[in-house]
């Protein structure tokens, strides 16, 4: 254990903020409020992902429930962080794995792009439907003036 700490060289965050009472329960506070968010978005994509059959982008989803999990473990380890100053192991078990787990999904996200060019097409297809209603309107108009 005392290897994540430097073998006692490392500071706690109590010793820095040097016993300023106030902002330090605001530190606790915020990052614990902070924290809670992000693991109840986590467990809201989490819920998402046993709903989705598509492989792909149930795995897409995943990995972004594992990144607002490690994201929200940041926020914890700042209030362990004021008593315990293991900053060896925030690396390697809080930093390291949101990194792996962002650049994973950054990197393979196909079932995400997969739905952005559906949604570009859609769009795109909109686009051409209501320039199709204008040309017609148009044409109907003309038709109604020759007829009159």
């Amino acid at each position: 254990m005392d290897w994540f700490t430097n073998y006692g060289a490392y500071q706690t965050l109590l010793h820095c903020l040097g016993g300023d009472v106030g902002w330090i329960a605001a530190l606790v506070v915020f990052s614990f409020t902070n924290c809670i968010g992000y693991l109840m978005i986590a467990a809201h994509w989490r819920g998402l992902a046993a709903t989705i059959s598509d492989h792909d982008l149930k795995k897409d989803v995943s990995r972004l429930m594992f990144i607002f999990a490690f994201c929200g473990l940041t926020y914890l380890w700042v209030i362990v962080d004021l008593v315990w100053p293991g900053w060896r192991a925030y690396i390697l078990f809080v930093l390291l794995p949101l990194n792996f787990f962002t650049w994973r999904f950054y990197g393979g996200a196909s079932a995400f792009q997969g739905l952005r060019d559906s949604s570009n097409r859609h769009e795109a297809r909109s686009k051409q439907l209501a320039e199709l209603e204008s040309q017609l309107a148009e044409l109907q108009s003309m038709r109604n003036r020759r007829g009159h």
